[in-house]
Formats: structure tokens, sequence, C-alpha cells
């Protein structure tokens, strides 16, 4: 084999050069030092949704109202942009919601400017009193950095002022804070209009409207040029305070104050929060995107507890639901305190190895050096030190050893075989450079799938893993040529007597198994071709198992409510489930109940404790068995967002009462099924509309059209918003005008309702229109401008191939009208192109893998012998999920394809000591055995650090709540994959070899034998 001679002249150069590589290294580090306090801290790295959302707001509007004025426009031309996969619409009363899914490359802000571009083109064609259309996309930094609840002995629903002066405003002039929401009702000045005073003055609501918008004025005209001065000219006609609305004149006869009640009043009603069943109300802090999370959420602590010795605000507790600053602290310090442990057990076994606390302390040197050169190189490659990021260098400790093993291991071997200290540090060295180089690239280029591949949410994730795994691996490597030999250098035994060796009687039983292997080839050929057909059993029992289940210590329960009942209604069957749920907290593991209400529906979230008295889903059953009944409220346990159980299918058609009535038909047809649980429709049911249908001959008699009375009675119904009112006790306040303040309006009021003839005459509004109820669509959903509805559901113990195939059943028994049709939600496609995505990475990292040693070995059948701890790796993996009886899941199979970069290790180390004792001994199987026992220690010792410095990580519970990435599954695949495979292959490499050798040497002999047969016919014919 070819010597790496640039390596061998590295080693050399440090040797002849020390100070200058010490300096060298020490300023690498002190870089690192600088650059672990530059580092931005965050939970998680700033990532953007590939999406546009435009949402527009029309209070008081039914849902098909929405969807006609507002949802097809907007539609029909955002679904011109480039880079569109798909528009999905969800149109409800009074709001309309799209969210165009762009291509994952697509740049964002690019998109939100030609979005707004498209909204403008058909303003035109939108409602005139529709306010705005927000056009926004969404980040992983646009999440609030602290959610607080505030709790009280009395009510604070009509205390938003006090709140806003005396929290509110106090936390948005803290650094870093970028904005405060305060989820609390607002005051708001309210207009309201007298019917029978606007009939009896003959005055029209729009009338009214058009002189209180034009009254309240701030406009710039221009300047005018003194000889001194220029001064801006500005005519203000705006309001001062409420004194100057109530004396509006609306005509020469009429001021506002005599048809209309002038007042501060709250807006209305749209949700209550709760907490252990006490009212409470919520406030979150967002930051600035540029700002550091761990800094802004200690500000915000720092103000809340100087803000709350106030007197005033005694009676209010504050209740922290989220702090991603304190959340990143204590995951930060639980996972350096992992890595700590991980190095210290790993120290404690680097020294039951090497019996010699100097050599023991120069090799773990390769860890804080290492770790420390690579923060420098994350800093500058403009990464934040997040959980992903942390998770990477915490795999990576487990790592960093191994060359420096494996380099310390061959320069005590050349010691013991009598060479000088220099000699055998350079040679010791270059004899496994290309081992350790192929180790290396063998681990980095398992990552470079992620970069080549389409980009999607989680590929972006685990790049940062990545990232975070490879620059301290290749630091390891420039430490091991360099700085380790140096050291060795300096502690370097005077004799092989001096350094302990492992004990005899293993190597000595490994030498007995592995010559008993090599004697009995059909034997453990059988052996392991058992291992390798296991491994469709326990993935059987993979598949069927959920990764979900372990690591949930939430449970959400939303409520589908029959009609339209109040608020009061749904805080009424609230309190009844929050009294159950607190009367059993002991029995349920119950930690936190939070509930709320809103407009649409309720919500209640289970916080559980650490230690459940019994398994989660034993506790759900209990729940859904056990759940206060309701004539009209039905709930139903949902899974966190991203969970691999929450499923869906879709129904598509042009009606959505006909989707609602087919939804019907197949919820119940779903619940009889073992497979599915909490099946609830996504639209929420119907509710029950009005319908007032104008009597369009009288209405062109008396000079009205039917578009005009339309407008009135949205204006009447749903009130306008005017120009806002700048005060100096209550900021800036809303104008709102209508006839009724708060909630839906009274039949009767409705049926009197003024509307001016063309004369000036006075109509009511039962003189036009009839008036019918009929059922209607509480939400509208459309794919790709196509009516949808979802059925959500969870599965339940069973994988995502046989949910599909029973949902396939269940559709397929079930006629459909002409014109309908059904598909599987999202989760599905997703589900199987995450799989098929890591599965083709591992396909082209085996491949790479395979590049890289046929290249470094000058062979093409050596790297298969190697090749085959891969597969050992993979039967452990599946017998190791198996047994613990868990899911996969994506970050398992993230963690299968970091172990393919490392299993391989063992078996490079094996071949290349091999080939390297071949040619001195007389027989094969005898080269063989001496080689691999040589290396028993190495690699016994690199196993060992790397399992050891990933326990801490797999007991470590500082990603159970994180809901994004739960890193155990990982952990669990390394480890697990890890052992199986380094015990197997230490028997099934070498034996591997063995075949492969004699395969080569026999196919050799046998063209030998043709080339001299061939010859000899040639001889004799010429």
């Amino acid at each position: 084999m070819k010597q790496a001679k640039p390596i061998k002249n590295l080693t050399a150069l440090a040797l002849k050069r020390p100070v200058t590589c010490f300096m060298l290294m020490i300023s690498m580090i002190v870089a690192g030092l600088i650059s672990s306090k530059l580092i931005p801290l965050d939970s998680w790295p700033a990532v953007n949704a590939p999406a546009v959302f435009v949402r527009a707001s029309y209070p008081g509007s039914t849902p098909e109202e929405v969807e006609r004025l507002i949802t097809k426009p907007l539609e029909e031309a955002l679904a011109t942009m480039g880079g569109v996969n798909s528009v999905n619409s969800r149109t409800s009363s009074g709001s309309a919601s799209l969210t165009l899914q762009m291509k994952f490359s697509t740049d964002l802000n690019v998109a939100i400017l030609e979005a707004r571009e498209k909204v403008d083109m058909v303003r035109h064609l939108l409602p005139e009193d529709l306010q705005r259309v927000d056009v926004m996309k969404f980040s992983t930094q646009d999440m609030p950095v602290v959610e607080l609840t505030l709790l009280s002995e009395k009510s604070l629903n009509n205390d938003y002022e006090f709140l806003e002066n005396n929290l509110k405003m106090p936390l948005e002039r803290i650094q870093g804070v970028g904005r405060v929401e305060l989820y609390l009702r607002q005051p708001r000045i309210w207009i309201q209009l007298d019917p029978d005073k606007l009939a009896m003055h003959r005055v029209d609501i729009q009338k009214v409207t058009q002189v209180l918008q034009e009254a309240n004025f701030l406009k710039s005209v221009g300047e005018v040029q003194t000889d001194d001065y220029r001064y801006a000219v500005t005519p203000q006609g705006q309001y001062r305070d409420i004194e100057d609305i109530r004396a509006q004149r609306i005509n020469e006869r009429v001021k506002l104050s005599d048809i209309a009640n002038v007042h501060y009043a709250l807006s209305e009603r749209q949700w209550q929060r709760r907490v252990d069943g006490q009212p409470a109300v919520g406030l979150d802090v967002f930051r600035e995107s540029d700002s550091n999370v761990v800094d802004v959420s200690n500000r915000i602590r720092e103000t809340l507890d100087e803000v709350m010795q106030k007197p005033q605000l005694q009676h209010i507790d504050i209740q922290y639901d989220r702090d991603d600053g304190n959340s990143v602290e204590v995951s930060i310090s639980s996972l350096l305190k992992a890595g700590a442990i991980g190095a210290v057990l790993s120290f404690f076994v680097l020294w039951f190895f090497l019996r010699n606390l100097k050599l023991t302390g120069v090799v773990v040197l390769a860890v804080p050096v290492s770790l420390s050169i690579s923060l420098a190189i994350i800093y500058f490659m403009g990464f934040s030190l997040n959980m992903l990021t942390l998770i990477g260098l915490i795999i990576a400790i487990g790592l960093l050893i191994d060359n420096s093993v494996v380099v310390c291991e061959s320069i005590l071997q050349q010691r013991a075989q009598g060479d000088s200290g220099k000699t055998a540090v350079i040679e010791g060295v270059d004899k496994v450079s290309t081992a350790i180089l192929s180790a290396t690239l063998t681990t980095v280029v398992i990552f470079l799938p992620l970069q080549m591949g389409d980009s999607n949410f989680l590929t972006v994730m685990l790049q940062q893993i990545a990232v975070s795994i490879c620059v301290p691996l290749l630091v390891s490597l420039l430490v091991a040529k360099t700085l380790i030999p140096l050291c060795m250098y300096r502690v370097l035994p005077d004799s092989a007597a001096e350094n302990e060796s492992m004990p005899d009687k293993i190597q000595q039983k490994y030498r007995k198994a592995l010559t008993w292997g090599l004697s009995h080839p059909k034997r453990v050929g059988a052996l392991f071709l058992i291992m390798f057909v296991s491994v469709t059993l326990a993935k059987s029992v993979v598949d069927k198992s959920s990764s979900d289940a372990q690591s949930q210590k939430r449970q959400q329960v939303f409520y589908e409510f029959k009609g339209e009942p109040d608020l009061d209604k749904k805080l009424a069957f609230l309190q009844e489930i929050e009294t159950y749920l607190l009367e059993n907290k002991e029995s349920l593991g119950i930690k936190k109940v939070y509930s709320g209400v809103y407009q649409r529906g309720a919500w209640t979230s289970i916080r559980f404790v650490e230690d459940l008295p019994k398994s989660i889903d034993e506790i759900k059953k209990d729940i859904r068995d056990n759940f206060p009944e309701s004539a009209y409220a039905k709930a139903s346990l949902q899974r966190e967002a991203g969970s691999r159980t929450a499923v869906s299918v879709y129904l598509f058609g042009r009606s959505t009462a006909q989707l609602n009535d087919l939804a019907e038909q197949l919820i119940p047809v779903m619940e009889a099924h073992p497979y599915f649980a909490d099946v609830k429709n996504s639209s929420e049911g119907d509710v029950y509309e009005m319908q007032l249908i104008v009597d369009r001959q009288r209405a062109m008699q008396l000079g009205v059209s039917t578009q005009e009375i339309a407008t009135k009675i949205g204006n009447a119904m749903r009130g306008l918003n005017l120009k806002t009112l700048r005060t100096l006790d209550k900021g800036e306040v809303e104008i709102i005008a209508g006839y009724y303040e708060q909630g839906a309006i009274p039949m009767e009021e409705l049926k009197r309702l003024p509307v001016m003839e063309s004369n000036g005459a006075i109509l009511t509004l039962q003189q036009l229109v009839e008036i019918e109820t009929r059922p209607a669509p509480r939400t509208i959903s459309r794919v790709d401008r196509q009516t949808q509805l979802s059925i959500e559901m969870n599965i339940e113990e069973v994988s995502h191939k046989e949910a599909a195939k029973a949902i396939e059943e269940m559709m397929n028994a079930m006629t459909l009208p002409r014109g309908y049709s059904w598909g599987l939600g999202p989760k599905f496609a997703e589900q199987d192109e995450s799989m098929k995505d890591m599965a083709f990475n591992m396909v082209i990292a085996l491949f790479l893998i395979f590049m890289i040693m046929a290249a470094l070995f000058e062979s093409l059948l050596l790297p298969i012998a190697i090749l085959s701890s891969i597969g050992l790796g993979f039967v452990g993996v599946y017998w190791t999920f198996a047994l613990l009886g868990i899911g996969l899941g994506e970050t398992g199979m993230l963690g299968m394809l970091v172990l393919m970069g490392i299993v391989v290790n063992n078996g490079i180390v094996l071949i290349d000591q091999i080939n390297r004792f071949k040619g001195s001994a007389e027989h094969l199987q005898q080269a063989i055995v001496d080689a691999c026992s040589t290396r028993l220690r190495p690699i016994l010792m690199t196993v060992a650090t790397t399992v050891i410095g990933m326990l801490p990580v797999l007991f470590d519970s500082s990603s159970a709540d994180s809901g994004v990435l739960d890193y155990k599954p990982m952990a669990i695949a390394i480890i697990g994959g890890l052992i199986f495979s380094t015990i197997t292959s230490l028997a099934f490499v070498p034996y591997c070899y063995y075949l492969l050798y004699r395969l080569g040497q026999g196919s050799s002999n046998r063209l030998a034998e043709a080339r001299a047969y061939a010859n000899q016919k040639l001889s004799r014919l010429s």
C-alpha cells in the first residue's frame, strides 16, 4: 500500500517545529474560546416555512360570502405566481386565510413582494370596506420568546389599560423585544346608532359614516417659505376627544349625539383563557430576529421581577407557560452536562485499557482542543448554538477520540518493537494514516446526500447536526496528525513494559474464537445468514410501533360544537371538563390544565408530570372513557403538531354541505375501526344561516338596488371601522359605528333596520326582504381551487401503510356522488417521502463510502468486507428498537445514517492491518488472526468511548418537550447498532476478507491458467 507522504511530512513537521505547532494550536483554541462567547444562542435554527400566508378579515360576514367576495378572487390571482406548489384556503365567518405552499428553495422575500402585487391587481374586485389584506411569511423566530399567563383573584377582563401601562409598555421598552401582545378586550369608541332616530331625522347610515370619515383627517399639503424659515402646512381635522365626535354635525339640523350614543366600550369578547379552572389573561413577548434569545429572556425576567414589586400589581400572579431563553439555558446545561459525563467516563475507559494516566490524558486532549477550534469554525460559518448543533457536538465527542486512539496505539506498538521515540511516532502515525483518513472521510461523506437532495424542513434541520459533527471530525484528524504525536513524543514510555496492555485473557479468547471461525466457514456463514434474515422479523415489529408515545408530555383536546353556542355555554362545558381533570389529577398524572374558548370552538391542553402513574395510552383511554358527555359538544384527543400518528383523509367536491354529509356517513365507520381514534370533521360542522331574499321588483320601484340593500345591511350588522382617535390617556383608540354593540342582532331589531329610498323616504328592512333560515358551513376549505373537507384522526399501533390500506378499503366500500373524490392527507405522503429520502440518502452514502475505500485500498473486493459491518449495524438497530417496542422515525433513521460512518471504522482498521500482516505471515489465516488481535484494543476503546459518550444523551430529558425533534431514537440507533456491529464484525469482517481473498486468488489462478492455455495454443499454431 502506498504511503501517505503528505500526512507523514505533516507529523514530521510538527515534531521538527514543536513551538510553532503549539502556538498555532493555542491561537486556534483562543479563537474558539472567544467564539463561544460571541456565537448566538437559540432554541432552534432560524428556518422559514416554505409558504406565503395571506390573511383578510371581514367581520360579520358568512363563510360563503367571504369565499365569493374575497377567497376566490385572491386564489385566481395568487395561483399564477411562480414557484407555487399548491394554494390552500380556509374561509370562515368574517375571515379568509390562504396558504401558498412554495418550493423550499424559493426566496420568500421575493415571493411576498410578488404576492402583494397580485393582491393589488385584484384589489378593485374585493369589497370596498375590506380594510387590508396581510401577506406574510412564518419563521421559527416568529414564535413568542416568552408566553405568560396572568392570574388574579379578581377579574382582569376590564383592565386592558391598567395592564398595558404597567406590564405591556415596560416590556416593549426592553432591548431586543420586537412586540408584546396582550390578549384582552381593548377599549374602543362605539358609535351606537339608533334606528328610530335615524328614521325620524331621515338620515342614512352611509351618510353618517361618510361624514365621520371625511371630518377625521390629518394631511400634509405642502410647505410655505418665509424670509427666515420654511414651514410645513398641515391642515388638522382630527378629533381630539370623544366630545368632538359627539358634537360632529351630520347636516345643518342634526348632530351625531342626536342620533347615536357615543361612548367607550370594550371590544367584543372573542376568547377566554383558563389555567387549572381559573380565568386568566395571556401575554406573549416576541423578540427581534437578530437578538440573543437568552439575553432577551433574562431581561424580560428582570423587568417583570422589578415591575411586579409595585403595590398595584400585588394581586396578580404571573406564570411562565413558555420561556425559550430558559429552555435554551436548561437544554445547553443539560447537554453540556451529558457531554461532560460522557467525556469523564470515556477518560476512565481509556485509562482501563491504557493503564497510563499520561497517555490517557494525551488521547483525551483531542476532545477539548477539537471542540474549541470547531466552535470558531461554526461561528464563522454563520451557525448558532442551538439544540441541533449541540446534539451534533455531543455525538462528535464520542468520535473525536477515535483517530487519537488509533494513532496512540500504533505509536505504542512501534515503540514496543524497539524503535526510538521520534521514529516510533513518525512510523506509527504513517502506518495508520490511510485507516484514520478513510474512517474520517467515510463519516463525513454520509452527510453529503443531505446537501445534494431536495431541501425540506427536515433536511435543513439535519444539516445543522451534520455540520456540527463533520467540522469537529475533520479538526480531530488534523489534531491526530500534529498535536497528539507531538504530545506522545513527550510522554512516550521508555519501554513497552511501562504500558500495561489490556487483559491477555480477552485477547486470547478472541484469537481462539477467530481461529475457529476461519476454520469453519460454513457454520459461520450460516450463523450470519440467520442474523441477516432475522432482521425482517424485527423490522415488521418496528414498523407497527410508534415513536411518539414514549416522549409525549402533553395532550391536546379539541371540542367540536353543534350549532353555534355562545361563549358562556362553551365556558360552562369547559368547566365540567376541567372539574373532571382536576379531580383526577393524581391518577392521570396531570401537572397543569390549560383551557381556552374562542369563537369557533374550545380546547384543553393537558401537561403531564415526568413520572406518569401509568402509560400514556392508558391515560388517554381513561380520559376518552370518562370525559363528561354533552349534547352539543364532542371531544377529540389530538397529538402535538408534527406527530407521526396524526393523519387525515381528504374529501373533494363542489358543495361543502354535501361533503359534510359524506363525512357524517364516514366518521362512524372510522370510529368503529380498531386502527383509528379521535376521528373528527375539520370543518367543525354546520351552523344555521339566516338568508335575506330581496324583493327585486319592489326594490326597483322604490329606486333601491339589491347591492345597495346588501351593503346597508352589512354595514349595519357588522359595523364600520372608522379612522382612529389618538388620546393622551388611552393611546390610539378604534372608532366603530353600527347599530348593536355586542353579539348578534335580535330578529325583531333586524326587521326594523331603516333603508332610505331614492326620494329620501325611510323604509324598514322587512318591507323589502323575506327571511329564511337554513344550515350553512362553518368553514369552507379549498385545495388548488377545489372545495375540500378533511377528516382528521389518530392511528393506533399500526404503520402508515396499514392505515392507508384500511382507509382505502373503507372508501372503496362507499359510493361517492359524481364529481366527488377522496385522497389521503399529506401526512401519509410526507411520511413515505421522508422515509424514501432517508433511504435514498443511505444508498448514496453507501456508494460514496465504497468509492472512498476502493480508492484508498486500490481494491474493489476489500470494501465489500468492510461494508458488511454496516449490514450488521442495521441488524442491531432493528432488533434494539423491536425489543424496546418503539418506532424508528426520522431521527432513528438519522441515527442509522450516522452509524454507517461509524461502524465502517472498525472494518477499515482491521482490513488495513491485515494487509500489512499478510506479506510477512506464512498463512493467510495466521495473518488475519495476528492482525485482528493487535487491533482489538483500539477498536474496543473507540467503541466504548462512543457508546459511553452517547449514554447521557440517551437518558437526557431535555428533548421530551421540544416538540420539534426527539433525538433519543437517534441515540438508541447509534448505541444499539454500534454495540451489535462491533461484537459481530470482529468475526465477520475477517471472515469476509478470508472468503473474498480466496475468491480473488481463485479467479487469478483460473485467469492465469487460461492465459497459459491460450499461449500454449498460440505457440502450437505458430
